[in-house]
């Protein structure tokens, strides 16, 4: 797995590669958790380069997603393709999951409502 940081004000773009599954998950989880304890609650999940995803790693997405939203954070995904779409959509998980087209768009969602 490989991951990848960057920022737009306030947003952590992380950006995966390779695979999400059961033996990636762990790596995943302690990422995102140290950026959690440093109040990082706003995160952009890059998913373009992800090849595959399996149920530990849709598992691991759904529990940071609640964590954040404990903290009154959030989650939105980018970049789903090929077969990790296809996982999405057949598990019913893009109900889950504040999904967009674009980071441009991603980032929009961030800003507060008027």
């Amino acid at each position: 797995m490989n991951i990848e940081i960057r920022k737009i004000n306030d947003i952590s773009i992380v950006k995966l590669s390779d695979k999400l599954n059961i033996c990636s998950v762990p790596e995943i989880d302690d990422f995102i958790n140290n950026l959690i304890e440093q109040n990082k609650n706003s995160f952009i999940l890059d998913l373009d380069e992800l090849s595959y995803i399996d149920s530990s790693g849709l598992g691991a997405l759904i529990t940071i997603t609640v964590k954040l939203k404990k903290k009154g954070g959030s989650l939105k995904i980018i970049g789903l393709m090929g077969f990790v779409r296809k996982i999405f959509e057949v598990t019913n998980s893009t109900a889950l999951f504040e999904i967009y087209e674009s980071e441009e768009e991603a980032v929009k969602s961030f800003a507060p409502k008027k």
